[in-house]
């Protein structure tokens, strides 16, 4: 294998570091999805007394 001596230019080093940068980015832009933050769903308290309650009681015993 022969090795070349031609210097490297730096504008065109330049200009593929740039090219790769902002394919980069546009491919993480992309990657993104909108993330929902909190909860989805929110807890409900009840007690024992609760009408629903003593209704899925009163199928759970039938």
């Amino acid at each position: 294998m022969v090795s070349a001596n031609t210097p490297l230019k730096q504008k065109t080093v330049k200009e593929r570091a740039e090219k790769r940068l902002t394919s980069i980015r546009s491919r993480s832009r992309a990657a993104e999805k909108p993330s929902i933050k909190g909860n989805l769903i929110q807890p409900v308290h009840v007690t024992k007394s609760d009408a629903l309650v003593k209704r899925i009681a009163e199928r759970k015993s039938n």
